[in-house]
């Protein structure tokens, strides 16, 4: 490590240390630092938090400062790959990652890093925005993504590598890029990940630029799963070991509605559509793999009609069929469920209740009637998930009656919901008695 880089680390680390280490760290968690890094000051202050010094493993390839950052950064389903050297100085910041792809969302998170999903569809200012408000020290990205991270990247203040989906590296005009498989194959496929305590960060999102700059959301290991188990019960999406999950959602849409983890969890099948899928696509994967249940956007859902009159496919493998970001027209579901006997499953939340708060439900006395007379239901939002506190104000904060006919502004909580966003004044117009 040369002086600039330590000098830099240093810098960082003081930054971070009252922000950052005091609320989110712990002393079993901080795993190392070589005693040549650091002056007698940094170290006080870290001895002051409870820190104490330990050697790294010798496969660790160099320094590194724990909340499992240095080592852990590029470690992707416990595989421990190898160290890249610039990120030596990437300090606390290395905590939070922009990412994408297959194995990055269960292994970043399981060795104490932060899974950072970033929005492709935002304009370039809104994901330099992000990525320098989250403090993203490295990107994961798509290389059909890479000219959207050429563009910004003399924007971006704490971004140190970018890790590239692929084999090999491809052109470009980036600085200090890495191919995931090459790192990968450095790993070790014997490392143990880490206990870590159930509040810790493991995944952040962010809003869709609606009113004004992207707002950000931050899920602890115990906000997703109590949300996945949640999502997974009969009465609510009815995840099981015996689904096959195809996801069309993306994961910067609250962590693709929660169904990775459930696959995860359960020990479901799930089919990755690849990038862009289009209705095509999305059908021919249902039909070869067997999807059991598929979740995308109601647009798909219609395109997804207009390709099976143009084409027709054997989607009966569906139990399910979940639309949403956008209400689900009552003629959708008739057309799935009298030309398929495919169910259409509807529900609500939001990036700040990882997502889920409502979803459709279809009381024992209607569960024996016709898939059709079950639409005036099921084009509704469902009712409350179980742990899931609704209420409707209205503009003088009194409570309005649940008759159909009332507007007011819906306040929920959630044992899995957010209590504010990350670093962002706008918390006060957004959450009240958390």
């Amino acid at each position: 490590m040369s002086m600039d880089d330590s000098a830099e680390l240093r810098r960082m680390l003081l930054e971070s240390l009252d922000r950052v280490l005091a609320d989110l760290a712990t002393p079993e968690r901080v795993q190392a630092v070589d005693d040549t890094a650091f002056d007698a000051e940094l170290w006080q202050q870290m001895e002051a938090l409870g820190f104490s010094r330990a050697p790294l493993p010798e496969d660790a390839g160099g320094v590194g400062l724990g909340m499992s950052d240095f080592c852990a950064l590029l470690e992707v389903c416990g595989r421990h790959a190898a160290p890249v050297p610039l990120l030596e100085s990437a300090g606390l910041a290395g905590w939070m990652l922009a990412a994408s792809g297959a194995e990055v969302p269960d292994g970043l998170p399981c060795s104490g890093a932060v899974l950072h999903t970033v929005n492709l569809r935002l304009a370039d200012e809104h994901v330099a925005y992000i990525l320098n408000h989250s403090e993203d020290v490295a990107v994961f990205v798509d290389p059909d993504l890479l000219p959207v991270m050429e563009r910004i990247a003399p924007e971006l203040k704490t971004v140190k590598a970018f890790v590239v989906l692929a084999d090999a590296v491809p052109q470009t005009t980036l600085d200090n890029v890495y191919a995931y498989e090459d790192l990968i194959a450095a790993g070790d496929a014997d490392f143990a990940f880490q206990e870590l305590p159930e509040r810790t960060p493991a995944g952040m999102c962010y809003t869709s630029a609606t009113t004004g700059m992207p707002k950000g959301v931050v899920y602890t290991h115990r906000d997703i799963y109590l949300h996945t188990l949640t999502e997974c019960l009969p009465d609510v999406l009815n995840i099981s070991e015996a689904d096959t999950l195809l996801p069309v959602v993306p994961m910067f849409h609250a962590n693709c509605w929660g169904l990775p983890f459930c696959a995860a969890w359960m020990g479901a099948r799930m089919v990755l559509p690849g990038e862009r899928p289009h209705a095509p696509d999305v059908l021919d994967l249902i039909e070869a793999e067997g999807a059991t249940f598929c979740a995308a956007a109601v647009s798909i859902g219609i395109d997804m009609m207009t390709e099976l009159g143009r084409k027709r496919r054997d989607i009966s493998c569906l139990r399910g069929l979940m639309l949403g970001g956008s209400a689900t027209p009552a003629a959708v579901m008739e057309y799935y469920a009298e030309e398929f006997g495919v169910p259409v499953y509807t529900a609500w939340g939001s990036t700040e209740l990882a997502p889920l708060a409502t979803c459709v439900h279809v009381r024992r006395t209607d569960r024996d009637r016709p898939i059709r007379d079950q639409i005036p239901t099921r084009v509704r939002q469902g009712i409350a998930c179980p742990g899931t506190e609704l209420r409707i104000l209205d503009e003088d904060g009194n409570e309005i009656p649940w008759d159909d006919q009332a507007v007011g502004e819906i306040h929920v909580r959630t044992p899995w919901s957010t209590t504010e966003y990350y670093r962002d004044e706008r918390t006060a117009d957004g959450f009240v008695d958390g």
